[in-house]
């Protein structure tokens, strides 16, 4: 079981967002919200070194399970926390029009379809691996 204030000696493993933004999270749980301003020791703005320090259990990371599936379904990673929610986010291809869309394109979009999903409530990079 966590606790509240156990929150404040994690070690943060945080994508940089700008030069001086003081980042916050907001956990919620059975509609009460917790609000941590993170602590670390490595901020960056390249993911797969932070995915890569989280395997090497330098700290924390949230990050979109799709980025860390194959860590995950391997077991080099854990989730936590996972009875608390950050909110949703969703993956969105824009494109002009419809009528002369490029073959390539329709192809990409598919391929997000199916690689994400048609159901946004269920994440396919955190079931077990066949």
């Amino acid at each position: 079981m966590w606790f509240k204030a156990d929150w404040f000696y994690w070690q943060f493993l945080m994508v940089a967002v700008g030069l001086a933004a003081k980042e916050l999270i907001r956990w919620e749980k059975d509609g009460q919200r917790t609000v941590v301003q993170p602590r670390g020791n490595l901020r960056c703005g390249d993911t797969g070194v932070l995915r890569t320090a989280a395997v090497q259990g330098l700290g924390v990371l949230m990050l979109g399970s799709f980025a860390l599936a194959e860590d995950l379904q391997a077991g080099r990673l854990v989730p936590i926390l996972t009875d608390y929610t950050i909110g949703e986010f969703g993956v969105f291809a824009v494109y002009a029009n419809r009528r002369f869309l490029p073959p390539k394109v329709r192809l990409f979009v598919d391929s997000l379809v199916n690689r994400f999903g048609p159901d946004p409530q269920l994440d396919p990079f955190l079931r077990p691996s066949a």
